[in-house]
């Protein structure tokens, strides 16, 4: 999602670079910064936090790491196939 500055203006997140269109600011979001989107619980996301910090493995739930595990399959999967 493109963040609204004003009339017409919109801006990447990622690299603060502006569009007059909100398309293509999304468009340039996912194809030259290759974005991936994980959808996550709340509670998963802070458990994950909390690993980053403490590395305490029991942190990881069997789902967040299925989760975690899938989407990086894919997103593995589509820079493979982007290459050939």
């Amino acid at each position: 999602m493109a963040i609204k500055l004003g009339n017409k203006r919109y801006v990447c997140l990622i690299c603060n670079k502006e569009f007059t269109e909100e398309i293509a600011c999304d468009m340039h979001k996912i194809k030259d910064h290759d974005l991936v989107y994980v959808p996550l619980l709340a509670s998963d996301l802070d458990r994950l936090r909390q690993f980053l910090f403490m590395r305490n493995e029991e942190l990881l739930t069997p789902s967040l790491v299925r989760t975690i595990t899938h989407y990086a399959e894919q997103a593995a999967r589509r820079q493979f196939e982007d290459s050939d």
